[in-house]
């Protein structure tokens, strides 16, 4: 009695196992298909899911999608969404179960196709380029029907489907695999391939696995407005999407058809202050201007008519992200192109908590430089105070876990994005007129008083004095009328450079000893 054994076809270029099998059975046949006898072989096809974002980075403008993408980069944007809140989304690609999907992962992120859709195998002689066969099946049904094929030939399998469980686009047998695609593909589809080349076959009973995978991106958008209220209505779109697209079965590669003008909409419920849309197909080559637009929303029972839009998105074919929007209060002050702190540094000493004033106006504690303590009537002015050597570390913004976290004490050149240089290039200098809640300061991104209902959306440094003299806790009369913010840059020696200003004129960046008590307003690290 003959022996046989299962041979299982390697998935890739150039795969190829081949072990002899002795056993003799008589299977159904397609076109080009044969009876089993000497020299024929069945295929049998195992679906082994479907694959998302886990091979290399495609570059922009690639249209050659039989690899499988990946995306590792968290973008992050924000907009104004009123005059209170404003709109961060944050675009995180899929995990691959080990953090974020990696390049060149050798774990992949497989779903099972759900049972019953629907996905068609073609076969085509690799040599001639000729069709030879194709069967549709439906993932989870038992026994899928084998492909009766010749040995001695090299062929080249082709899978696809459009996540359906009553349709699956069909081939032209007249084409040869060089110019066989598929046209008029949906962009709306969850579209799905696979290609094994260089397959040869032995005689009896093979095993092909396949493994789809996502060609479009899917965008999964979770919007949370807890910090407003519940969400009434809400319209969104992402742009770029395609309508329809051609592809290539020899390769993958794909033709984009138009623009479709309205973009693809993203639909989410309503009636709870948080809410996740379905996955959101999006047709489209790489692109690194994708938008996000909410063309109108009505939470909290506040309706906004005016679009609201994030742009600057970068999207990858292939690569499944979820895209987080928080409605939520600035973590601080956007100006210069940096974020700054919404109020003055401060130390609680019985809580060991630090954090920022309850306000612009509010002066806050005096702190050495590179100190995590501020200067006290336990903690005098000392030379033991602070250190000639800035280290994040001893940075006390550093220790701010509010607003976001990620503080840090900025340096001269980090300030002389908002003042200029030496002589200042101040936007609204305080003098008799510039206050915050009637505290006088500068103002830095406006050129008048600002309404009180406004003061929050400049930045505003107040005349804190500062505490200058050795043995000394408190400002004294003598530095009471000056500003002073420390920056982390050395003048050299023992000494720092800070920006301070009063109110009687025009001042620049000085020097002074580190263990003196000024203020500080911390800056995002990044």
């Amino acid at each position: 009695m003959k022996s046989f054994q299962w041979v299982n076809i390697k998935r890739g270029k150039g795969a190829l196992i081949a072990f002899i099998a002795c056993t003799v059975f008589v299977v159904s046949c397609g076109k080009e298909e044969m009876n089993m006898g000497n020299g024929a072989a069945s295929v049998k096809v195992n679906l082994q899911g479907v694959q998302t974002g886990t091979s290399s980075l495609v570059k922009v403008g690639s249209t050659n999608l039989k690899g499988q993408q990946s995306e590792s980069a968290v973008q992050q944007v924000a907009v104004p969404f009123d005059d209170t809140y404003q709109l961060v989304a944050t675009l995180v690609p899929a995990s691959n179960g080990n953090g974020l999907t990696k390049l060149a992962a050798t774990t992949v992120d497989r779903d099972p196709l759900p049972a019953g859709v629907q996905y068609r195998v073609v076969v085509y002689d690799q040599e001639t380029g000729a069709y030879v066969a194709d069967k549709v099946y439906s993932a989870g049904a038992p026994n899928p029907e084998p492909f009766g094929l010749f040995t001695g030939k090299t062929y080249t399998f082709v899978s696809y489907s459009v996540r359906s469980n009553s349709t699956v686009p069909a081939v032209d047998p007249a084409q040869s695999l060089s110019v066989a695609k598929l046209t008029s593909i949906s962009g709306d589809a969850d579209f799905m391939y696979d290609v094994t080349s260089n397959v040869q076959l032995t005689s009896g009973d093979n095993s092909l696995d396949i493994i789809l995978k996502h060609q479009f991106s899917q965008i999964n958008t979770v919007l949370d407005a807890s910090a407003v209220g519940v969400i009434t209505a809400i319209a969104a779109r992402i742009e770029p999407h395609r309508s329809k697209v051609d592809v290539k079965l020899q390769n993958g590669a794909i033709t984009y058809g138009a623009v479709a003008s309205a973009g693809k909409t993203v639909s989410f419920p309503t009636g709870a202050n948080t809410s996740t849309s379905a996955a959101t197909i999006v047709c489209s080559p790489a692109v690194t201007n994708g938008k996000f637009t909410i063309s109108s929303a009505t939470i909290g029972g506040t309706a906004r008519t005016t679009p609201l839009v994030l742009e600057g998105l970068k999207i990858t074919p292939g690569v499944r992200y979820t895209m987080e929007l928080k409605l939520k209060k600035p973590d601080g002050i956007d100006i210069g192109g940096l974020t700054w702190a919404p109020g003055n540094l401060v130390y609680n000493p019985t809580t060991g908590v630090y954090s920022f004033a309850a306000n612009q106006a509010v002066f806050g504690n005096y702190w050495p430089l590179n100190s995590l303590f501020p200067v006290s009537a336990s903690r005098p002015v000392d030379r033991s105070r602070g250190s000639t050597t800035y280290t994040t570390g001893t940075d006390p913004c550093t220790k701010v876990q509010s607003n976001g976290g990620n503080w840090k004490t900025p340096s001269r050149a980090e300030l002389e994005k908002l003042t200029g240089g030496e002589q200042f290039n101040i936007i609204y200098w305080p003098r008799s007129e510039a206050t915050y809640n009637g505290v006088r300061g500068i103002y830095f991104g406006t050129t008048s008083q600002p309404a009180v209902a406004d003061q929050d959306k400049y930045l505003f440094l107040p005349v804190a004095g500062y505490i200058g003299q050795d043995g000394r806790s408190t400002v004294s009369s003598a530095h009471a009328d000056e500003g002073s913010y420390w920056t982390t840059t050395s003048s050299g020696g023992e000494n720092f450079w800070r920006m301070n200003f009063n109110l009687q004129s025009t001042s620049n960046y000085n020097t002074n000893y580190f263990p003196q008590g000024h203020s500080i307003r911390c800056v995002k690290a990044n």
